[in-house]
């Protein structure tokens, strides 16, 4: 094979980079797309007049660009015979490169615009802690099965540490939780905001109609710190402290999904999303204990880098899992109203 046929041939990699790819790009620059498009066309008709017809443009601007490709090509293309026009040898070659051509141009440009969930064969890691995912998993796959059949969610646990570089590195997609707001330099949205509820067992005594921060700072805690974030368990003891009150923890879970078995048969209390509510209260022996003071409040965060936020298919995953999350919060608020003691 000589130099020029491994300049063509040579599949774009970094060794070819400094030559192959130079190269490549100094003979786009030298040539314009629409003599290409025109070329094609006219390879199928095999007619001026009808090429000119369906570009909307003259018969003499379709010869002349025949006239040019001819030149720059070495080879007459289009062969006149009898009353009609046959293509040369070289012209049927052609045809599967110029398609090629215009295929990668079409989507260059139309990608995203043609994008396609039902067509789409991709594969998406998310960082999610197993409560979240038991609050939208249902909604979620629910969608993708039916309108993305082709994609594959995975989804794993993330820690707040190591989830920036996850991201970077390209081994999480996304991350949703609930995690502060400011995320670094990372792209972020906010879902289902809304406040934090007490539960306690049904059976617990020390439960009253309607409790002050007094009366729960006088109690036993379980702390729920899933991912090793501590995020809403801050905000929390920030909510005591500012009135001069400490609260008593005595464990500490991490996952929300534990907290129905931690009290239930306990005196003890504990604060949780109200998104959570439709899963921990499928336990029946849990209340959620009226409070007598406005709760902090928590956001369901979804975060995502820079190098992932124009791609299709993640624009479509982020719109989707928002959909999933709006609906989870809707059916917390009903199961709150259905389960205050």
């Amino acid at each position: 094979m000589n130099t020029r046929q491994s300049l063509e041939t040579a599949p774009l990699t970094s060794a070819s980079v400094s030559g192959g790819l130079m190269q490549w790009i100094s003979v786009a620059r030298s040539h314009e797309l629409n003599a290409v498009a025109t070329l094609r066309l006219l390879l199928e008709t095999c007619n001026l007049s009808e090429t000119a017809r369906q570009l909307n443009t003259s018969q003499s601007a379709v010869s002349r660009t025949l006239e040019r490709m001819r030149r720059e090509l070495g080879d007459p293309l289009l062969i006149k015979s009898a009353n009609r026009m046959l293509r040369s040898k070289r012209a049927d070659t052609l045809l599967s490169v110029l398609d090629e051509i215009l295929s990668a141009n079409y989507r260059l440009y139309r990608e995203s615009i043609m994008f396609d969930p039902a067509r789409e064969v991709r594969s998406f890691v998310i960082g999610m802690s197993d409560s979240t995912q038991s609050i939208i998993a249902n909604d979620l796959f629910s969608t993708i099965r039916a309108e993305a059949p082709q994609f594959m969610i995975r989804m794993e646990p993330a820690l707040v540490e190591n989830a920036s570089s996850l991201l970077t590195h390209g081994r999480l997609d996304l991350v949703v939780g609930f995690w502060p707001t400011d995320f670094g330099d990372f792209r972020t949205e906010t879902f289902a905001q809304g406040d934090l509820v007490c539960l306690a067992s049904k059976d617990n005594p020390l439960i009253r109609r309607s409790m002050s921060l007094t009366q729960l700072a006088q109690q036993a805690f379980v702390e729920v710190n899933p991912g090793g974030i501590g995020f809403i368990g801050g905000q929390i003891d920030d909510l005591f402290t500012q009135h001069g009150l400490v609260r008593h923890k005595v464990a500490i879970l991490s996952s929300y999904l534990a907290v129905p078995w931690a009290i239930a048969a306990t005196d003890l209390f504990c604060f949780v999303p109200r998104l959570l509510l439709p899963q921990i209260l499928q336990h029946d022996r849990v209340a959620v204990v009226e409070l007598g003071f406005t709760s902090p409040r928590y956001a369901m965060t979804m975060c995502w880098h820079n190098i992932a936020h124009t791609d299709p298919g993640q624009v479509w995953l982020r719109q989707k899992i928002g959909q999933a999350l709006r609906a989870a919060a809707s059916r917390a608020n009903m199961a709150a109203s259905r389960h205050t003691g």
